[in-house]
């Protein structure tokens, strides 16, 4: 057993959550997989209350540091939530399939007219991701247009075989004290820091 465990940078920084979800997740992640966990568990654990423990696991749950997964019983109508947490906000699997017609999260129009006429899957989750790098770091928040215009860029690095969570951490680690440009600078890690050697711009 380890007597200590490491947190991510992002999380420590992360304005979007309070130190009471950050503690809350700080001790979730050190727990076995499968570890059984009441509200009023972790309440008692903490010495808060546990209106104040339920606050912060719905904090965790809109950042996306906790999933909730609903699965069926073993008799009908049985159902019960299991909760995964992450030390990142985490990212939908890029998934592969048909494309289909999807809604710019950022500014309410199609991606079809987004993205001329074709749009994917993949490319919404892509999107999805840059968007949300203004949770955790404010300095990178990205226009709609930047957002669907740099989008086919992660899922390069994706088919390159780079997960999320190491794509978020080339974007976001040791950035300048002011970002003049947050699209430049994203554009920019992502062209330049490519798996496969620079893209052309």
């Amino acid at each position: 057993m380890r007597a200590f465990s490491a947190l991510s940078h992002s999380l420590l920084q992360d304005r979007s959550i309070s130190w009471c979800a950050v503690g809350v997740l700080a001790y979730l992640l050190t727990l076995p997989h499968g570890t059984h966990v009441t509200v009023r568990a972790l309440a008692k654990r903490g010495k808060e209350d546990r209106g104040r423990i339920a606050r912060a696991l719905r904090e965790l749950e809109e950042s996306r540091y906790l999933r909730r997964v609903v699965r069926g019983g073993r008799w009908w109508g049985q159902l019960r939530a299991d909760y995964e947490v992450f030390d990142t906000p985490y990212e939908d699997e890029p998934p592969t399939g048909e494309p289909e017609k999807v809604r710019n999260p950022t500014s309410g129009e199609s991606a079809e007219s987004a993205e001329s006429g074709s749009s994917s899957q993949r490319t919404l989750i892509a999107a999805r991701m840059l968007g949300s790098l203004a949770l955790t770091h404010p300095c990178l928040t990205l226009g709609a247009s930047q957002v669907w215009r740099l989008a086919p860029l992660v899922v390069e690095w994706w088919d390159a075989g780079v997960s999320s969570a190491q794509l978020r951490a080339v974007l976001t680690d040791e950035l300048p004290r002011r970002v003049h440009s947050p699209g430049a600078l994203v554009e920019s890690r992502l062209r330049d820091h490519h798996p496969a050697g620079p893209t052309p711009a």
